[in-house]
């Protein structure tokens, strides 16, 4: 989870994909704004669990098949089950639970819909922008007079307290951990040998950041053993024993415990 900076500009905020999602823009036109958010709704109804008539609960039940899903569906799996085969299972978006196997992409899905509506902010010609979808942000070039963007990591057991601030610039951060929402995460490990409290990535795509945090939160392991990334992603790691742990090449960009 991160925390929003305060930006001058427009500002919208509107409930989607079961979370908040916030918009930041400089000198966005009212039309962009809207396609923007147009463009999540429309999104969000082809791949929300809780919609009966979405495509992704239609191939769960067997009534479409991948190949006649729509081609936004059918590039959403396919990169989940990329994903499935890069992270050794860690993030897995078909679990068995209970003894029947569900589709669930939203971990990637969301951050993926999101990057798919700034599309229009883009196409309009705005190139500073702050997006937090419910916790995880991207963001575009910093906004007048600043060199970056500061976004905040709360603390994952003390929630007026920040973990860490780390700069960003044209790119996302996503973050795992208990949280609010408490154990939400299926780990591959027993509490008991975990030794996480969460886990943040930074990078270019925030879907890719998103479906990577879970995973390596839910492994139990700050740097798990297939972390094979393209080096331009980078891990942010709290411990139960309050140690923060980051990867090299995120030196210089990260500040623990502050964000002023």
């Amino acid at each position: 989870m991160t925390l929003a900076p305060v930006v001058a500009g427009v500002r919208r905020v509107e409930h989607h994909m079961g979370t908040v999602i916030s918009l930041h823009a400089h000198d966005a036109p009212d039309t962009a704004v809207e396609r923007f958010f147009d463009e999540i709704r429309a999104l969000e109804a082809l791949m929300s669990r809780f919609d009966d008539d979405s495509e992704v609960l239609r191939i769960e039940r067997g009534e479409l098949t991948f190949d006649d899903a729509s081609p936004q569906v059918r590039e959403v799996i396919g990169r989940c089950e990329d994903l499935r085969s890069s992270t050794g299972g860690a993030f897995d978006h078909r679990p068995i639970i209970d003894g029947e196997r569900y589709l669930d992409p939203n971990g990637f899905a969301k951050g993926w819909i999101v990057e798919q509506a700034l599309v229009h902010l883009q196409l309009a010609g705005v190139s500073s922008y702050f997006v937090n979808a419910g916790g995880d942000v991207v963001v575009g070039a910093p906004p007048p007079g600043r060199s970056s963007w500061r976004v905040g990591i709360a603390h994952p057991e003390e929630p007026t307290a920040v973990l860490a601030t780390i700069r960003l610039d044209r790119s996302a951060i996503a973050t795992s951990g208990c949280y609010e929402r408490g154990e939400h995460i299926r780990r591959t490990r027993t509490r008991e040998t975990d030794d996480l409290a969460s886990v943040s990535v930074i990078g270019p795509e925030l879907a890719t950041a998103d479906a990577l945090a879970t995973a390596v939160f839910a492994g139990g392991r700050p740097r798990p053993s297939w972390w094979r990334c393209d080096s331009s992603y980078g891990i942010i790691a709290s411990t139960a024993s309050g140690r923060v742990l980051y990867t090299d090449d995120l030196t210089g960009l990260v500040q623990v415990g502050t964000a002023s």
